[in-house]
């Protein structure tokens, strides 16, 4: 005889994503760049009319607001295990979570949700541990 078994977890956190991010670099620069740009949801102060592309967003989506930015710069050469780290984690990145996307030093613009860094090494964890989180934004207005 079969025995039936109920499985029921609870879920104890669930965070919407924070931040969007975006990894960029030019041929001008030395450095990669991975920025990081608050996300608005409804009700957030800032959310309104003038973050949107359009002013159609009755879904109650998130914004990213570009007024407002937080930047690790990570040398194109890098010379030490951290920085060599963060940057083979960011290739892996781009290349893996992209849609035609290839990791390009002279001239890449990739974007994503914070919530891929899942796995992040410790110099990006550390960057984002430091970022004010949803309640201590305040909107640029």
């Amino acid at each position: 005889m079969m025995k039936l078994t109920i499985v029921t977890e609870k879920v104890r956190t669930f965070t919407n994503p924070e931040y969007d991010i975006n990894v960029s670099t030019d041929e001008s620069d030395t450095y990669v760049n991975l920025t990081f740009y608050p996300l608005r949801y409804p009700g957030d102060a800032g959310y309104d009319a003038e973050l949107m592309f359009n002013s159609t967003n009755d879904l109650g989506l998130p914004l990213a607001d570009y007024s407002t930015w937080y930047t690790l710069r990570i040398p194109k050469n890098p010379r030490g295990p951290m920085h060599r780290e963060a940057m083979q984690y960011l290739e892996k990145l781009v290349n893996e979570d992209s849609l035609g996307d290839e990791w390009n030093l002279e001239g890449m613009d990739w974007t994503s949700i914070e919530g891929v860094l899942t796995d992040a090494p410790l110099m990006i964890r550390d960057f984002v541990s430091k970022l004010p989180r949803r309640g201590q934004l305040k909107a640029n207005n």
